[in-house]
């Protein structure tokens, strides 16, 4: 796909950030983070004057970046970033051919092609922690690329961060109110002697020809299916609910994804409903104790990546982006058609919404091997409502 860069530059906060200001602590959330940068790509279908809403986009980042100075920072010693006000990179791009053939038949070095940065980058050269593409399709369509580097935000994190921007372009007054800016207010302060105990280095370039991507849409109805299919669990009053559509999807792809070598076929008997109970105890026991295991994280992740060599144990990582508030960015321009992400990593599942925000895509990343098992998995493929090699 011909991309062509038409100009990049530097977007610093239009209002000088204040001396009290000047230092952010990271928290340890932070600092057990994974390495590089978190992508997201936004499609929209409107057509707009290219110039002037280029001029506008430019001057509102510039605003929103007054109230996330950190965004404008660099990353400093004794975990922090020093917010400086050297600023995030902005680039305008056209490309060369319809949305269309985008959206319908993604890939991810297709979609990373609409990025600013590559997600596997640690730091950029610049130590930029924030980088937006402009992309303008010659049907008209835009897709907004940004990425954030995982030191800095969240998933969450990046879908505050582009609401409040839209909203300041939209001349929104509620769009700065209601974030953190802070998390050590939330979770413990980034101390010790400052090793590297990453939750997992998420986007390893080396790994990636490696990799075997797919997308998994679960629609409304197959998501209920599975629901079914895991079975009612006991709520309070002795009451029988069905579990949530993360938590069920989440322990269907457990039990259907090998994630090792070493597991040379599926589980003969899976018992759905256990292992139903046990994803919602375990994300029931994160949200009602996350002080506690906030405090146990560093060494809890050293024991997890020890486990992870074991050649007898297979592990498949999900992290779920389902309502975050992606479909809600509207600059002025209506809502995105379509939300996608350009993360390739091995044993790596990552949720989003599907358009109507009822369903779930799942993006996958195997091994070879162990992706032709899934695709061979007719339990699976009965319950996926679309299948596509990205």
């Amino acid at each position: 796909m011909e991309v062509t860069v038409v100009s990049k530059e530097r977007i610093t906060p239009s209002n000088s950030t204040p001396q009290s200001h000047r230092y952010h602590k990271l928290s340890l959330l932070d600092k057990l983070a994974p390495h590089g940068y978190t992508p997201v790509l936004l499609f929209y279908s409107t057509t707009f004057d290219l110039e002037e809403r280029y001029n506008k986009l430019r001057a509102s980042l510039a605003e929103t970046l007054n109230h996330m100075y950190q965004l404008a920072g660099r990353v400093g010693a004794k975990h922090s970033v020093m917010c400086n006000d050297q600023g995030v990179d902005l680039i305008l791009a056209k490309v060369g051919q319809d949305m269309s053939k985008v959206t319908k038949h993604p890939r991810i070095e297709t979609l990373r092609q609409l990025l600013p940065v590559k997600p596997e980058t640690t730091l950029d050269e610049d130590g930029v922690l924030v980088a937006v593409q402009i992309n303008t399709f010659a049907c008209g369509g835009t897709a907004v690329g940004l990425c954030i580097n995982h030191v800095i935000a969240y998933g969450w994190s990046l879908a505050v961060f582009l609401n409040t921007w839209a909203g300041i372009n939209r001349h929104d007054e509620k769009a700065t109110k209601g974030f953190v800016l802070d998390s050590t207010s939330i979770f413990p302060e980034c101390r010790g002697n400052g090793r590297d105990v990453s939750m997992l280095p998420l986007n390893l370039e080396a790994q990636a020809p490696k990799i075997e991507s797919r997308r998994f849409v679960f629609n409304e109805d197959k998501v209920m299916g599975i629901k079914e299919k895991m079975g009612a669990i006991k709520g309070g009053n002795n009451s029988n609910i069905l579990p949530s559509r993360i938590e069920a999807v989440s322990a269907f792809n457990e039990t259907s994804t090998p994630t090792t070598n070493h597991r040379e076929c599926f589980p003969c008997h899976i018992d759905y409903k256990l292992l139903t109970e046990r994803v919602q105890r375990s994300i029931s026991t994160a949200k009602d104790g996350y002080t506690k295991i906030m405090g146990e994280l560093d060494e809890y992740f050293r024991r997890l990546g020890d486990e992870e060599k074991r050649e007898d144990v297979g592990m498949l990582k999900v992290s779920s982006w389902c309502r975050f508030p992606f479909y809600e960015v509207d600059f002025g321009w209506g809502k995105p058609i379509w939300v996608a992400n350009a993360i390739k990593a091995m044993n790596v599942a990552i949720f989003m919404d599907t358009g109507d925000e009822k369903g779930i895509e799942a993006w996958v990343g195997l091994s070879e091997e162990c992706m032709l098992k899934v695709e061979k998995n007719q339990d699976f493929l009965a319950h996926v409502s679309f299948c596509q090699s990205v």
